[in-house]
């Protein structure tokens, strides 16, 4: 990892420098999610996140030691969601520099869409259930939206659906459903399609995400998606087309996504729709070409 010295180092030597940014922290002082904070739009300092917030906080400082070390030469910057491009062209930080939005690329040899009941039957799943697949790294972690999970499975209940809740700490949200559920732990990445696959559907009630690997993975196997509009989300879910963009922090409207997707939309259109748009917009040769234009350009 490199330290903001060592990237001012780099920068003044006369290379030119293209950074790929997953989270806000290029255009922050301190904040890798700044949340409803919109400090950085004004060189951070009055920190709400720190115990004595002060116009020259660690925030302000921090932010000042990158804006100097930027300064020494030419960057420029990549965001894997439009949203989180629009966030930093707010930042001084990026006033003069390009910022272009290419989004993470997927492996859609890996996921695939694969005969559901025969996905299902692999993991000793009941073939007369749908199934709603709900996939963290920690389940538990509230930014992931289990209290709206949790919610809209009891504004569900129904006796026709499972939940499926993959990741640790899953029986924590698993033992509040009041449907049926299948907490699986921690899953191994080779194993993932397969759950994709024997899901119906695949939700994602995050509150703060930039575009979601695992909405893309689910969407690569042909499994329409349910999340909340936030973050990168919505420039994944085309509404109603691929799947359902719930109103943010709103568990009536995931509830009705879920429901509409289970029980009254053609879930074959929408199966090919999800594949179509990864295969469109995330395949690795898409992604890879859109770099190779950015260096091009960079080394002119």
């Amino acid at each position: 990892m490199l330290s903001i010295s060592e990237i001012g180092e780099i920068l003044a030597s006369g290379k030119k420098v293209v950074w790929t940014m997953h989270d806000m922290w290029p255009f922050t002082g301190i904040c890798h999610h700044a949340g409803p904070c919109a400090r950085f739009h004004h060189s951070c300092g009055n920190c709400p996140y720190l115990k004595d917030p002060l116009e020259n906080d660690l925030s302000h400082r921090i932010f000042r030691k990158k804006q100097m070390a930027y300064d020494q030469g030419k960057i420029e910057f990549v965001a894997c969601s439009q949203w989180l491009g629009r966030l930093a062209e707010k930042s001084p930080l990026t006033t003069g520099r390009r910022v272009v939005s290419i989004p993470n690329p997927i492996d859609t040899q890996r996921y695939f869409p694969k005969n559901k009941e025969e996905a299902k039957q692999k993991l000793g799943l009941p073939a007369d259930k749908r199934i709603i697949l709900f996939a963290a790294v920690k389940a538990s972690d509230k930014r992931k939206g289990m209290d709206y999970l949790i919610e809209a499975g009891k504004r569900l209940n129904n006796k026709e659906v499972l939940f499926l809740i993959a990741g640790t700490n899953g029986n924590e949200i698993a033992q509040q459903l009041p449907a049926l559920s299948v907490n699986t732990g921690f899953v191994a990445p080779d194993r993932m399609p397969d759950l994709y696959n024997a899901a119906d559907v695949f939700v994602t009630p995050s509150l703060q995400e930039n575009l979601p690997n695992t909405l893309m993975e689910a969407m690569s196997c042909g499994t329409p998606c349910v999340g909340f509009n936030t973050g990168g989300i919505p420039e994944m879910i085309d509404h109603r087309k691929n799947g359902y963009v719930a109103e943010y922090k709103d568990a009536d409207d995931l509830t009705q996504g879920l429901q509409w997707i289970l029980f009254e939309a053609d879930f074959r259109q929408l199966s090919e729709n999800a594949r179509k748009k990864v295969l469109s917009e995330y395949a690795e040769e898409i992604i890879v070409n859109r770099y190779l234009t950015i260096y091009a350009e960079q080394s002119q």
